[in-house]
């Protein structure tokens, strides 16, 4: 997992970032809320308008390119490359990044599949190289946006979730 904190005080906030850094909010979605702050200058205008309780820093990572691997059921199903447009930081499709697709290794699934533990049954994993040189969980997306992944691997993966859902309802009567 890439190095998370979580700080609810504004004071503990301020002191405890190290710049640069990446402020997300809890419930941001589609790369809103999300940002690169380089200075105490940039975090204290984030803290203008976010309550601390509703923040998290993430160490930031070199590199302009993620992972998304889609994990249905506990299995992945398929993932791919996102990367950023030039001059940005965030990969998302629906944030104007670039997708291409992803031969899943058996680390990457294995990494993904693991997230089995949270009981989702469907899920977007994003991944990144560290800066050490091994992958980083960068989150889980309960609830994530598929289109690009649609066009990059060729599949109906809505399709594939309501068939995978009607299965289930089948197996469990």
């Amino acid at each position: 997992m890439v190095d998370t904190k979580i700080i609810n005080q504004r004071s503990r906030f301020l002191n405890k970032v190290t710049f640069p850094s990446v402020i997300k909010s809890y419930f941001g979605s589609v790369g809103e809320e999300v940002f690169k702050v380089e200075d105490r200058k940039q975090l204290e205008e984030i803290l203008k308008e976010y309550s601390p309780s509703g923040l998290l820093t993430q160490e930031l990572l070199a590199g302009s390119e993620d992972i998304r691997v889609i994990v249905l059921g506990g299995r992945a199903v398929g993932a791919m490359k996102r990367i950023a447009p030039e001059g940005k930081f965030l990969t998302s499709y629906s944030a104007g990044g670039k997708v291409e697709v992803f031969s899943l290794t058996k680390e990457v699934r294995k990494l993904a599949e693991a997230t089995a533990a949270f009981n989702l049954e469907y899920a977007g994993v994003d991944l990144m190289m560290g800066n050490d040189g091994k992958w980083r969980i960068l989150e889980v997306n309960r609830s994530c946006h598929f289109r690009g992944f649609e066009l990059v691997i060729g599949m109906n993966f809505a399709g594939r979730v309501i068939d995978y859902l009607r299965e289930r309802k089948f197996k469990n009567g």
